[in-house]
């Protein structure tokens, strides 16, 4: 089966978009061929790789951060620029999204998986699963399936399941198995930390105007 990865995060080395990418492609890649494509390319060096790669793809995973509720800029632009060439193509292809964003409600990314399948539906392909992580921020340096990244372990193992057999499915959800208390009260200390570092007062954060 040929896979075809697309990394929609703007710094795609350090992100957790291509931390995940990479965990599957470890899994997947002994009986798959695969391709990771990473946007922080020049869009029509990308474009050109995903046209050359898309006529006998069996699966497109795309993997990418919340922004504003939606999709990164440069990545939208991405999708839009190959949306014709690969509806030209008509080959039984599978889309598999997976959104991570800064919340820890996995739900916040809801809108824009949403919009991953109404792309999906106008090139012509066919919907598979999509997951949902929330607290993205903690996935990176804790071993899935361990402590609080234990719940994004379980469903990665079936996400993995779902692409090997091009499986569909509705999405699943992922929060870590970690106090939302302790989420919210570790990220106001780094907030306070950035701010004192840059030489502001708590107050200076809470301003309106």
């Amino acid at each position: 089966m040929k896979i075809l990865m697309l990394c929609g995060s703007p710094r795609p080395q350090k992100s957790t978009s291509h931390y995940l990418l990479n965990v599957l492609k470890e899994r997947l890649c002994n009986e798959n061929k695969i391709l990771m494509c990473n946007i922080t390319e020049k869009n029509s060096d990308i474009e050109q790789t995903v046209m050359k790669n898309a006529e006998d793809v069996d699966v497109i995973v795309a993997a990418f951060p919340l922004y504003v509720d939606s999709i990164p800029g440069s990545f939208l632009k991405v999708l839009k620029n190959i949306e014709e060439q690969i509806k030209e193509y008509k080959v039984d292809c599978k889309l598999y999204v997976i959104v991570n964003n800064g919340f820890y409600d996995a739900k916040q990314n809801s809108i824009a998986i949403d919009i991953m399948w109404n792309w999906c539906e106008k090139c012509g392909m066919t919907k598979g699963r999509a997951i949902a992580v929330g607290a993205g921020e903690m996935v990176q340096g804790i071993p899935l399936g361990a402590g609080p990244m234990k719940n994004l372990g379980n469903a990665m193992n079936q996400f993995t399941e779902d692409i090997q057999h091009k499986n569909s499915g509705e999405t699943i959800f992922v929060e870590p198995n970690f106090p939302r208390f302790l989420y919210k009260t570790a990220a106001h200390m780094g907030w306070h930390r950035n701010a004192k570092k840059n030489g502001l007062k708590i107050s200076d954060i809470k301003k309106t105007e």
